[in-house]
């Protein structure tokens, strides 16, 4: 996309490419370029700027551009926002969304599963401030003592901003979490997920303690699964032994997911790597003050953004691993050049896989040598999964290789298609396409 913007400037007519980084198809609201302001079917933001519904292939991307019909940036549903008494509620065809005043939010109901994710009478989107003075290594161990003593925190004020259709926001202010520290985070709800993302600053100055998020959950089950490289591992929710409370804090990275049978609830974040799960309440750890061996270790201006996912049957069968990389790899707007926006057709996916919806291309990158392009395919779910790899550019062939990128064999390439491929549950597999 570097080359496409630097290209870009003698294109009068405004065309731009929707660039999608991820294995699968979307559809999403994005924030347009200032040349869309006067598009129809977009939505003014609080900031003012414009928002619109775009569709982008997988590894590929979708093209746009202002003289479009007043359908382009169209979806069939919406999201709405109503305040009443300071209470916010946010609502589309997924799921709706209860804000009290201060920020917590006291129901997110389920619409296609009509189940409540959060526990009556409790209130999640809570921060929570620990004690985190270990025995030994205040920058590695946390321990779990510390979850015994908690400090009380400022009271947040919600504030709604924008009321749909494409997007609901909420912001709310913590200007004094503590005497030290502030938060200032914005919630929102677009048409197009049940995903609800909050979008976090936080002026850190603590010292030796522990921030966490969490959401009482209505979900009851025995393990938690949380999201590692490759793959997810499965934790104890509960303290029955001492093996188990060893595993209060997990290792996490897009993800932890706590299901039933036919219903859960994930946690999304995009660059945090903390969990906790201790029966029904699932918290995401945000930040930390140790003082030593850095004494400024996460002090100041910090962003990140979580989601939350309610979703309908289990891990396996939901959209969790999507939304988690679909946070982390937002759909990306990029200038034209003239020429190439009037050869290049509508959408256009540069590499795809067709088969079980749990492989996911991780990686593509230039080979070591440079003869081709190299893919790196991992199984997601824990499942045997059989799949094809397919390109429309003009690949001469596809080699399996090492993770080193040493070729091992060859594959049958016929017409931009491969054969069928298999993978065992979590397998990684290096793939080069020949140039």
């Amino acid at each position: 996309s570097s080359g496409i913007n630097a290209e870009y400037g003698g294109n009068e007519k405004k065309d731009f490419a929707v660039i999608n980084a991820t294995s699968f198809d979307r559809t999403e609201v994005i924030t347009l370029p200032d040349e869309f302001k006067k598009a129809k079917n977009t939505q003014v933001t609080f900031d003012g700027k414009s928002l619109g519904v775009v569709s982008s292939p997988s590894l590929g991307f979708s093209s746009i551009h202002t003289e479009k019909t007043s359908e382009e940036f169209f979806h069939k549903s919406s999201v709405s926002a109503h305040e009443s008494n300071g209470v916010i509620t946010l609502e589309n065809s997924f799921v709706r969304v209860v804000i009290q005043s201060d920020g917590e939010i006291s129901s997110v109901f389920h619409k296609p599963t009509k189940r409540e994710a959060i526990e009556p009478g409790k209130t999640g989107n809570k921060f929570v401030l620990f004690d985190d003075i270990p025995l030994f290594w205040d920058g590695w161990d946390t321990e779990v003592y510390s979850l015994q003593k908690t400090y009380p925190l400022g009271k947040g004020k919600a504030t709604l901003l924008e009321s749909g259709p494409l997007r609901a926001v909420v912001q709310v202010q913590y200007p004094h979490l503590t005497q030290l520290s502030s938060i200032s985070q914005v919630i929102t709800l677009t048409a197009t997920s049940p995903r609800v993302d909050f979008i976090t600053d936080v002026d850190w100055h603590e010292s030796r303690k522990f921030l966490k998020v969490e959401f009482p959950t209505s979900v009851r089950s025995p393990t938690a699964t949380y999201e590692i490289q490759f793959g997810h591992v499965t934790r104890p929710t509960h303290f029955n032994t001492t093996w188990d409370m060893a595993r209060f804090e997990v290792c996490g990275h897009r993800w932890g997911d706590l299901s039933e049978y036919n219903f859960g609830f994930a946690l999304l974040n995009d660059s945090k790597y903390g969990y906790q799960c201790h029966r029904n309440v699932l918290r995401l750890s945000l930040l930390r003050a140790p003082k030593s061996p850095d004494d400024e270790c996460d002090m100041g201006s910090q962003h990140f953004v979580y989601s939350i996912l309610p979703h309908k049957g289990t891990l396996q069968e939901s959209d969790v691993i999507k939304e988690g990389y679909a946070l982390n790899y937002p759909l990306r707007v990029t200038g034209l050049p003239q020429h190439a926006a009037e050869n290049l057709s509508t959408t256009f996916k540069v590499i795809s896989e067709e088969g079980s919806k749990s492989v996911i291309i991780e990686t593509i990158k230039i080979a070591e040598d440079k003869d081709g392009v190299v893919l790196r395919v991992y199984e997601s779910l824990g499942g045997l999964a059989k799949f094809k790899l397919s390109s429309s550019l003009p690949f001469k062939g596809l080699v399996k290789c090492s993770g080193l990128e040493a070729q091992e064999k060859h594959l049958q390439w016929d017409r931009g298609v491969s054969e069928e491929i298999t993978l065992t549950p979590f397998q990684v597999n290096t793939f080069k396409l020949l140039l």
